[in-house]
């Protein structure tokens, strides 16, 4: 028999004993826990017997260690010693309490002044006694700041400094120009000097001056002549006009147009009562020129000067079938200067006609301005473009000097032709 198979017999007829329970086991350096089956559990009868038993049987459960909360550490106190400030407190208590008091000081004296002055009246127009005495009533002193010669009588409050209707402190001095009368004297001579010099030199003489543009080689505005003349008798409040040299490059040359086929009707405003039918001259020399440049004219007044009511004249402007329509017009009173209103926007066709009238009359005469009134009593409602041009007020001497100046008209009427001309008419190269 090999040792293999004697081995396995000694194995077999040998067993080997079982520690009788797991303390034994463990003393016997082993791990093997008792097995279940070693013990006749069918012989318990209560649980105290089995007691002993089990806790051989179930495994030790181990702990759980128990971690210990961790813990933030104390925050770190940080004392930092105080500076000082550069302004303290209480400085800036007392600083705001200075501006507030100047603040109301301020205000008290306003309101305190305020009170206190005095509206200054009116006195230009009275005479230098009688503005003394009004300005003395209110409290203040009036001083004649000067005395210029002009067409007002003599003593007569011209301006006033300050205005009236002003406040001021009573026992303030009001300044007045008072007029020295009407002045005779020699018309100066200005030809030949700047139109600025002449101007300023003939106003301080207590004349207006109207300028006209001529053509000519000298320097631009340049006086040419003077009207009157330089050693004739003028007065103070006397209208002198000055012929000036135009502007380089302005041409004053009359332009013609062709103006074949173009019907303009005209309407010379009736004259004032007593007065030079002015708008009927001009009417005239505006019908020459384009009856000469081919156009027909229809006058709404007869050449005799009778007058005709306006709502004739308003009629025969709606039945008429004309190109353009030009109206004149005079004022009774107002200030000087030309005032131009009209429509260019018709049923039947549309022209920038009255804005270029505008602008060859602020060429020709000036000073000219705009209105937009379209509700003219003559051209208002008609099919085709028109103008109405006031020239002038009776009440301005300027313009009173210059309706009796043919020159005058004929530049008016000039300046009507050639915006009649550039509206609907062919230039002609001459």
């Amino acid at each position: 028999m090999s040792d293999i198979e004697e081995h396995s017999s000694a194995d077999e007829t040998e067993p080997q004993q079982q520690p009788a329970d797991a303390a034994s086991a463990r003393s016997m350096g082993t791990s093997r826990l008792p097995d279940p089956g070693d013990f006749d559990f069918g012989s318990i009868e209560t649980p105290a017997e089995l007691a002993p038993h089990v806790a051989p049987v179930m495994s030790p459960v181990p702990k759980t260690p128990v971690l210990e909360a961790s813990t933030l550490p104390p925050p770190i106190d940080r004392v930092r010693a105080e500076r000082d400030r550069l302004v303290p407190r209480w400085i800036w208590g007392v600083v705001g309490g200075v501006i507030g008091a100047v603040v109301l000081i301020v205000v008290a004296i306003v309101l305190v002044t305020n009170a206190s002055r005095v509206v200054v009246p009116n006195v230009t127009g009275m005479s230098y006694g009688e503005a003394q005495t009004a300005l003395a009533g209110a409290g203040f002193e009036a001083r004649v700041a000067e005395r210029r010669f002009s067409s007002e009588t003599a003593d007569v409050v011209l301006t006033q400094t300050p205005a009236g209707g002003a406040r001021i402190a009573p026992g303030s001095k009001v300044s007045v120009v008072v007029s020295a009368g009407i002045e005779e004297f020699s018309m100066p001579d200005v030809v030949g000097d700047g139109l600025q010099l002449a101007k300023g030199l003939l106003e301080e003489r207590g004349l207006a001056v109207r300028v006209e543009n001529v053509t000519s080689d000298e320097a631009s505005n340049t006086v040419l002549s003077s009207i009157p003349a330089s050693g004739a008798t003028v007065r103070s409040g006397d209208v002198v006009r000055l012929q000036v040299a135009a502007p380089q490059g302005a041409d004053t040359t009359l332009k013609r147009y062709d103006l074949n086929g173009v019907a303009v009707i005209i309407d010379p405003g009736n004259p004032a009562t007593g007065k030079d039918d002015v708008t009927l001259d001009i009417a005239r020399r505006i019908r020459s020129l384009v009856e000469a440049s081919g156009g027909s004219v229809q006058m709404l007044r007869t050449d005799d000067g009778g007058t005709v009511s306006e709502s004739l004249r308003a009629e025969q402007a709606r039945e008429s079938s004309a190109a353009a329509g030009v109206g004149l017009s005079l004022r009774v009173g107002g200030d000087a200067g030309r005032v131009v209103s009209g429509s260019g926007k018709a049923s039947k066709v549309a022209s920038d006609f009255p804005s270029v009238a505008v602008g060859q009359l602020q060429i020709a005469v000036p000073p000219v301005s705009t209105s937009n009134d379209t509700g003219d009593d003559v051209f208002g409602g008609v099919a085709y473009p028109w103008t109405r041009i006031v020239i002038g007020s009776w009440a301005a001497p300027d313009d009173d000097a210059a309706f009796s100046d043919p020159r005058w008209a004929d530049s008016v009427a000039r300046a009507v032709y050639t915006a009649l001309g550039k509206s609907f008419g062919t230039r002609i190269n001459q």
